[in-house]
């Protein structure tokens, strides 16, 4: 026998929130609306929509339950939740909950936290400033959860995934897109994979990319992998610890890769203007430099190339105040260097002294500068 009914699910509601409203009201039609987004996900059950009308909106909220959307009817210029005075903290709890959509976010004074798979944070204007006058103290996405989509935002803080510190955790699939954000943060001491990063404009004066591993990203299980970083505007310093990323048609001013594992750096634009290099690798192994434009227009060195094994650099546009390349930091049983088909617009070029070990690199074998006749141009 079945008893129709009993484990159904809740089936989901569309919920009205308008400045005029009241929380004691159903909120299932726009003449009868809640006063708070708290309070229309008060009234539901299940999967519901709830339609924010223009306004500014007070509190703190959380989403504890799966599949629940919050959007705006006006869009994030006339839609405001919180004020540049408190603290606004913002928890999706639960599967597959949403933040705005594209025409219809908010401007949210605070942070949003996600500790829940399959978010999607998109159109909104994170922020702590109540005015452009104001600097804003830098709110962000923070996720700790999978599959977590942000798109389309102006974020005056950072986008951060952090996973619990946890032996084995794995956070996979995150993808920021098409926002405007102070910096893109990996903070973890676990894995990390999957993740697609296209489209941004960073507008950091820092860090613009940090994948920041914590006390021990060298660990066995340590792991940032499958990643893509295509196609973005970082206005400051990439910082890469690990793993295998694919980072192709970037504008950056600095590149650091540390103990990178199977990168792939690929027709971007690194142009520093201070003392320091514009690329440097710094451990790893099967690294490909290929078809980037690297400038250094402050008094230093375009490309340092320290213990990594297995690099691979060709078709690059290399420029440098002092010199094109620096090996200083690589051991001379290091295995080979391969070059071929670059073009040295700078004093020095790989086989001379001023690359800084370049010489005696050259003398041992493990710098090959012109595999099968391709030739570098100086």
């Amino acid at each position: 026998m079945f008893l129709w009914g009993l484990s159904s699910p809740s089936s989901a509601a569309v919920f009205y929130v308008e400045l005029f409203g009241d929380d004691s009201n159903d909120c299932r039609s726009a003449s009868s609306p809640c006063h708070s987004i708290a309070g229309a996900l008060a009234q539901g059950s299940g999967p519901d929509r709830i339609i924010v009308g223009d306004g500014r909106y007070p509190g703190a909220f959380e989403i504890d339950r799966r599949g629940v959307r919050i959007v705006s009817r006006g869009g994030r210029g006339a839609t405001f939740i919180g004020s540049g005075y408190e603290n606004l903290q913002i928890l999706i709890l639960a599967d597959s909950g949403r933040i705005g959509q594209r025409g219809r976010g908010f401007t949210i004074f605070g942070d949003i936290t996600i500790m829940a798979d399959n978010a999607v944070i998109e159109d909104n204007h994170i922020t702590s400033a109540e005015s452009e006058s104001e600097a804003s103290t830098g709110s962000s996405v923070i996720t700790y959860a999978n599959r977590t989509f942000v798109r389309y935002n102006t974020i005056d803080g950072s986008v951060r995934a952090m996973p619990p510190d946890a032996d084995g955790f794995h956070i996979q699939g995150l993808s920021i897109l098409d926002n405007v954000v102070q910096a893109i943060m990996f903070v973890s001491t676990s894995f990390i994979s999957n993740h697609k990063i296209a489209g941004n404009r960073v507008a950091g004066t820092l860090n613009g990319f940090n994948t920041f591993p914590g006390d021990r990203y060298l660990r066995e299980w340590s792991d940032l992998s499958k990643n893509i970083i295509r196609d973005n505007d970082f206005g400051s310093r990439v910082l890469i610890y690990g793993g295998d990323y694919f980072f192709e048609d970037n504008r950056t001013d600095f590149v650091h890769l540390i103990a990178p594992t199977g990168t792939v750096v690929r027709d971007n634009h690194i142009t520093a203007n201070e003392a320091v290099w514009s690329l440097i690798l710094s451990g790893g192994r099967k690294v490909a430099v290929v078809g980037n434009t690297i400038t250094n227009t402050g008094a230093d060195t375009g490309v340092s190339i320290g213990a990594t094994t297995d690099v691979r650099f060709r078709s690059n546009n290399v420029w440098g105040t002092s010199c094109a390349f620096d090996f200083n930091q690589r051991p001379i049983d290091a295995t080979p260097l391969v070059f071929a088909n670059n073009h040295y617009g700078a004093p020095g070029q790989p086989d001379l002294a001023c690359t800084d070990g370049g010489e005696a690199l050259e003398a041992s074998g493990a710098l090959r500068l012109n595999p099968r006749a391709e030739p570098n141009r100086y």
